[in-house]
């Protein structure tokens, strides 16, 4: 009985750390995600506004607004 209730105590502790690696990475990923993100915003808002004012010139789309 006492091996028993001590295997299952090593299982919930080895679940418990199982479980604090996956959100540690979790995080990690996310925040590697949202820097990416931030900079390709940047980016995109960076050439965007070195634009001029002239319209912009259709793409060759087949869809064409009346």
């Amino acid at each position: 009985m006492a091996a028993t209730i001590g295997l299952f105590g090593i299982t919930l502790f080895m679940a418990l750390i199982a479980l604090m690696r996956w959100k540690r990475r979790r995080d990690l990923v996310r925040e590697r995600m949202n820097s990416k993100l931030r900079g390709y915003v940047a980016i995109e808002n960076g050439s965007q506004s070195g634009k001029s004012d002239e319209p912009a010139k259709d793409s060759g789309s087949l869809i064409k607004v009346a």
